[in-house]
């Protein structure tokens, strides 16, 4: 069992590399937006790398545009886009596509043959996670519109909410009723002779309690989420990620 950590942006990319992989799909949008108007038939951007684990992503953003791709990749005929992201140097793939989301994922040859979440669910569950501390309202607020958020996708998955002993009772009980599975957990503190006391005494006091969710073993994986995040369509495809960007 391991973790997957949401952080703000709810998973995939970093902020840097959605970036660069956005300024190269301007310049494809950009240069057959042309194509695009003049066709009746939808069209979407598929966004693909040949890494094993890397999850496909579709666009289809409002035209035009105004800026232009970067030039470290290559712009074909065919209206596609290779090259590597400038932050991560990964391989990527930027393809005009008819099909749109719904359509399969085309395969690597080198890739294992591809398991969604709800397959993988039969051989382990998974489940995410929020972990609440002390008696600030304004988390428990959070982790209620977090849990209808995560609901609201659709997704089957457990929603695991962690929380200690000094979480009034009261607000254990919205969590519950907003759809999470509470757990009281140990405080996990910091050893003081590593940290800064700035660091162990300010807003980061008592964060490592997130390392509980390791105590969580009935569960084949686990995204652990901040309380604060709103999530406006399916992260499930996070499960799916394998090491090592997820184990």
């Amino acid at each position: 069992m391991a973790s997957l950590d949401g952080g703000r942006t709810a998973g995939g990319l970093s902020s840097r590399c959605k970036a660069a992989v956005a300024s190269a799909a301007r310049g494809v949008w950009k240069r057959f937006g042309r194509r695009l108007r003049s066709d009746d038939a939808p069209r979407w951007l598929r966004i693909s790398s040949p890494c094993q684990g890397s999850v496909l992503g579709w666009a289809s953003p409002a035209l035009p545009w105004e800026e232009s791709g970067g030039d470290s990749g290559c712009l074909l005929p065919s209206g596609s886009w290779a090259g590597f992201c400038s932050c991560c140097k990964r391989p990527l793939s930027l393809v005009l596509d008819d099909s749109g989301p719904q359509a399969k994922r085309p395969r690597h040859a080198s890739q294992e043959p591809e398991r969604s979440s709800t397959e993988q669910s039969s051989a382990g569950k998974f489940a995410y996670v929020v972990c609440i501390w002390g008696q600030n309202p304004e988390y428990i607020l959070g982790a209620m519109v977090l849990a209808h958020s995560l609901r609201s996708t659709g997704t089957g998955h457990d929603l695991v909410a962690l929380h200690t002993n000094d979480v009034p009772q009261e607000a254990v009980q919205l969590l519950g009723r907003s759809g999470w599975t509470t757990t009281e957990v140990e405080y996990v503190e910091a050893c003081g002779n590593l940290y800064q006391e700035r660091c162990i005494k300010g807003r980061f006091a008592d964060v490592f309690t997130k390392l509980r969710l390791f105590s969580l073993v009935e569960y084949e994986k686990v995204l652990l989420l901040d309380a604060d995040l709103l999530v406006c369509s399916s992260i499930d495809q996070l499960f799916d990620l394998p090491a090592p960007a997820a184990m």
